[in-house]
């Protein structure tokens, strides 16, 4: 089982993989409505609900979702 550990820490992201995703320019194309939704507590499209799910994946999308969350908070 030597050397597997790399592997292995890929077994939750694999469990975790829909049919149907978004990549991160769809979801960047979609994050401001998200935003809105996360904001007012409405309940996310399906579409949302796949935006959702790729930023709670991507390290990237998620740290922009946290720029736009602190640039919202900024204006307001």
């Amino acid at each position: 089982m030597k050397g597997q550990e790399p592997l292995l820490a890929l077994l939750p992201a694999v469990a975790a993989t829909r049919d149907e995703e978004f990549d991160c320019d769809e979801t960047l194309d979609r994050m401001g409505t998200l935003y809105e939704h996360l904001a007012t507590g409405s309940e996310p499209s399906p579409e949302l609900a796949l935006t959702a799910h790729h930023i709670q994946s991507c390290a990237s999308c998620r740290d922009e979702l946290e720029a736009l969350a602190r640039a919202q908070r900024r204006s307001d």
